[in-house]
């Protein structure tokens, strides 16, 4: 257990939403990530659908509301899940949203909107339109990791993830300029990648998460060997 590692950091990722309007809270704003992992899953079909729900706040709550709140809905709550907390940008429009994943099925999403509105927390509302939009979103989490080679860690708790460090902050659009460039030349490009940043040591560690399946040390190396190519040219 020596090189586990716990940190607060953000991802940033872009990815396909569509709001939910049945089996919610009538008029909030519900939305799914239909396609999580894009870059991954254009390669491989997928197995099981992930269901990554965002329910959307009317304001945006600190971390230590959000975590008292998710803690004491989760000691009684009918599954086990997991959060982030954030925004997503759809249509130039921001919302606040807390991230949920791990719902065992879509029937247990009214039922955790109104125990986060018993704590609380106010839901976003609005009409039943239909909406299905890229969206620009950015997740606060806390981090459990483990490190695996020179500044290479996997996510104890969603093994799939997997973390390098680049050298300096990358704005969106460049970093989605390098990352074309690292897939579109490479035969081995079975990945999806996101940015962010882990708070750790004290200060901002700048960092690419890459989603796999199976991950492994060598695959891993020559992706960040890749990246960094293209950030330092």
């Amino acid at each position: 257990m020596t090189n586990i590692i716990e940190c607060f950091g953000l991802i940033t990722k872009e990815e396909e939403l569509t709001n939910i309007t049945d089996a919610i809270i009538p008029n909030t704003e519900v939305y799914e990530a239909n396609e999580p992992f894009p870059g991954y899953y254009d390669c491989y079909p997928k197995e099981i659908k992930p269901v990554y729900i965002y329910l959307t706040t009317q304001k945006s709550y600190t971390y230590e509301e959000i975590i008292r709140c998710t803690q004491d809905i989760q000691k009684s709550f009918d599954c086990q899940f997991s959060i982030a907390w954030g925004t997503i940008t759809i249509y130039n429009h921001k919302l606040n949203v807390i991230r949920i994943l791990g719902l065992k099925n879509y029937g247990l999403i009214k039922s955790l909107q109104e125990e986060y509105v018993k704590q609380g927390i106010e839901l976003k509302r609005t009409s039943k339109k239909k909406i299905k939009a890229q969206a620009i979103i950015k997740l606060n989490k806390l981090f459990q990791l483990n490190k695996i080679d020179d500044d290479i860690f996997i996510d104890v708790n969603e093994h799939a993830h997997a973390y390098f460090y680049i050298p300096k902050h990358l704005p969106w659009e460049q970093f989605v300029e390098i990352t074309k460039k690292v897939k579109y030349n490479w035969n081995q490009s079975m990945f999806d990648a996101a940015i962010g940043y882990f708070y750790i040591n004290f200060k901002l560690q700048d960092i690419i998460r890459i989603y796999n399946k199976n991950p492994d040390t060598k695959y891993l190396q020559l992706i960040k060997e890749k990246y960094l190519y293209e950030i330092t040219r």
